[in-house]
């Protein structure tokens, strides 16, 4: 199932916003959400961390647990191993 199908998902791309791995590593907050992915196609993901191990979560598929795509000490390397494109996100949770 495409992204833009799920009715609980509203993915919307900016235009004039940062692509690639431009980020600087020593600013970035975590946890944080990104396409990541080679090729054309992309995955919605999420970095976080857990005590000094960065690691990147799928979005794209539900489970009742968590599955972690890649992790990896160093937060540089994930980003450049795993293609990964920082974005900003606008969470809504209904209540």
């Amino acid at each position: 199932m495409r992204l833009e199908d799920r009715p609980y998902l509203e993915v919307k791309l900016v235009i004039n916003g940062k692509v690639g791995h431009r980020e600087n590593v020593d600013e970035i907050e975590v946890p944080f959400y990104c396409y990541f992915g080679h090729g054309l196609t992309k995955r919605l993901g999420l970095v976080s961390q857990n005590s000094n191990c960065y690691y990147l979560i799928d979005m794209t598929h539900q489970s009742k647990k968590k599955n972690d795509e890649d992790d990896n000490e160093d937060l540089d390397e994930l980003l450049r191993d795993n293609n990964i494109e920082i974005r900003k996100a606008k969470v809504i949770i209904y209540g």
